[in-house]
């Protein structure tokens, strides 16, 4: 799973004035029934993150946005993001069944339990809820 790096420091509040701002600006639009710009949402976060960060990886970083309301009136919308080890490192020998083992399984029961809970918690924690 990729992360996505701030330019600065103020990054997190500089993602939650920016959605702020999107949400202000679809109040004023169209005050009955708002609807975000996705275009400018996604211009002015990419000011925020640093898309040039290749990371362990060395991979390009892209990203995209997705809306409660891209679904019906009556429906929500929760995007799980599921993490998967990075066994494709350049010069690495990882599979996902040794990353598992080093870093799960051969921890003891109350470690692992830790490891899920803090896991889990990541999660849904990313997903918004």
């Amino acid at each position: 799973m990729a992360r996505v790096k701030l330019k600065s420091k103020e990054g997190n509040e500089l993602v939650g004035k920016a959605i702020f701002d999107a949400w202000e600006v679809a109040i004023k639009n169209n005050p009955e029934a708002p609807v975000i710009d996705r275009e400018a949402l996604i211009a002015n976060l990419t000011e925020i993150f640093d898309l040039e960060e290749k990371g362990r990886k060395g991979k390009k970083i892209e990203f995209d946005v997705v809306f409660d309301t891209d679904l019906d009136e009556d429906t929500r919308l929760v995007w799980i993001s599921i993490p998967t080890p990075d066994v494709d490192l350049p010069g690495g020998n990882d599979t996902w069944e040794k990353w598992k083992r080093d870093y799960y399984d051969n921890l003891p029961p109350a470690e692992k339990k830790k490891k899920e809970s803090e896991l889990g918690a990541a999660v849904l924690f990313a997903c918004g809820r």
